[in-house]
């Protein structure tokens, strides 16, 4: 009898602590997938911001004019002042660096790096758009960036195209922006799964208890 009255008690609290946990976790997963959304929207906004002043500039007449590269050089200048990312001129062939604002015009240039999964140029060159690649290692500055590739169409066909080089802190600087509960991370990860950057404790990807929720870039 003793147990009879005791039991139902217990039961129902355990149910109710049960609701309480479901109830906390799904509050988490909203909010969860609320900053993950935040994080890709500001990071597309700001590629995208990025993109359309790279299109402006590979539209400029200078760049059609072998006798004022120095002028082209000047304005890319111009959007590495302003943007804080260099920009690299490249041939139609995808691989010839014309010139690279991280270096003065005329200088030795190496060959275009080539990143292990998406290459923004040779998307660029089927699509006829302006693509964004994978991570990869600068073939000047050595550091680890993805890179906005804009072609320059001139009738039908591409005469070049126009680099933004964007080194991954800058992505950890975008992420590191946010307010996150303690405890969580946020990554940032490219086609490969390879990491962009990170805001949070790592130990997050060795957890496998951890809530994980995904969302897509546009860009």
């Amino acid at each position: 009898l003793i147990w009879l009255c005791v039991a139902p008690p217990f039961v129902l609290a355990a149910l109710l602590a049960v609701e309480h946990v479901l109830d906390v976790r799904e509050r988490s997963r909203e909010q969860a997938q609320g900053l993950a959304q935040v994080a890709s929207a500001s990071i597309d906004e700001a590629l995208r911001n990025r993109i359309g002043a790279l299109q402006l500039l590979a539209a400029s007449p200078l760049a059609d004019d072998a006798a004022r590269q120095k002028d082209f050089y000047v304005e890319a200048q111009n959007y590495l002042r302003h943007f804080g990312h260099h920009v690299i001129q490249v041939d139609a062939d995808g691989r010839t660096l014309r010139f690279s604002t991280r270096v003065p015009l005329g200088s030795p240039l190496p060959l275009a790096s080539v990143p292990k999964g998406r290459v923004a140029i040779d998307i660029a060159a089927i699509s006829g758009q302006p693509e964004v690649s994978d991570v990869f290692v600068g073939a000047i500055s050595q550091l680890p960036m993805v890179s906005t590739a804009v072609p320059a169409v001139r009738g039908d066909r591409v005469r070049f195209y126009l680099v933004g080089a964007i080194e991954t802190r800058w992505l950890e600087q975008r992420l590191s922006s946010l307010a996150l509960p303690a405890g969580w991370t946020m990554s940032l990860r490219d086609s490969q799964a390879e990491l962009l950057a990170r805001h949070g404790p790592a130990t997050i990807d060795t957890d496998d208890s951890a809530l994980r929720f995904d969302v897509p870039l546009r860009q």
